[in-house]
């Protein structure tokens, strides 16, 4: 019997149910019966924590037998797994000093949580976190899927271009990142002319709409 299943242990775990962003590409043959959505490229998986002291959280999937188990219906999990996802892992964006030598004009920066653990999911945070930091510097940003623990943020600026932006993303990976974390090779963006984030269809027309 799966230790996660039945309504008593639901009880027991319903508070470390949360969300991240991976590649669906990348883990279609592995996501099977657990419960996701579609994001784009990514697929949002819903998943438990399972905290040891001193350690990063270990993950598990939820598929669809422990969620026929607990008696709670798909929404009520988004719903659940959406705060808990805020509450455990929230939002940090914060300015890159030191790591790009390349790139060193360019102001980048990190978007993740404090445990820099699963930090893609901020993406889509009911919070919006990333739509707030736009506005606050009154920016378009580009948002670089460096790994499933975090994002890349640079300002949507007409002079960078694909082969600029495919340069951060090599010199990020070169430095950081392993096969196994990767998340998507497209780029999206927030245009504050916009309600939500969408993803590049092509880099050739990244701004062609920049000015309108």
């Amino acid at each position: 019997m799966n230790i996660y299943t039945g309504e008593e242990n639901f009880k027991r775990i319903k508070d470390n149910i949360v969300f991240e962003l991976i590649s669906f590409k990348n883990n279609a043959s592995a996501l099977g019966s657990s419960i996701y959505e579609p994001v784009f490229d990514l697929a949002k998986v819903y998943i438990i924590l399972t905290f040891d002291k001193g350690k990063l959280p270990a993950v598990t999937m939820i598929d669809e037998k422990m969620l026929s188990s607990w008696g709670i219906t798909r929404e009520e999990l988004k719903r659940l797994a959406d705060i808990n996802s805020e509450r455990l892992m929230p939002r940090r964006i914060e300015l890159l000093k030191g790591l790009f030598r390349r790139n060193a004009d360019l102001d980048i920066y990190i978007c993740s949580n404090p445990m820099q653990y699963l930090g893609a999911g901020v993406m889509v945070y009911r919070s919006r976190p990333i739509q707030d930091f736009a506005r606050k510097k009154k920016m378009n940003v580009l948002i670089i899927p460096s790994s499933i623990h975090e994002l890349l943020l640079v300002e949507a600026k007409d002079y960078i271009g694909i082969d600029r932006l495919k340069d951060v993303m090599q010199e990020f990976n070169e430095k950081t990142n392993k096969h196994s974390e990767v998340l998507s090779s497209n780029i999206y963006r927030y245009m504050l002319k916009n309600k939500d984030i969408e993803m590049m269809a092509s880099y050739k027309t990244m701004f062609r709409d920049y000015y309108a």
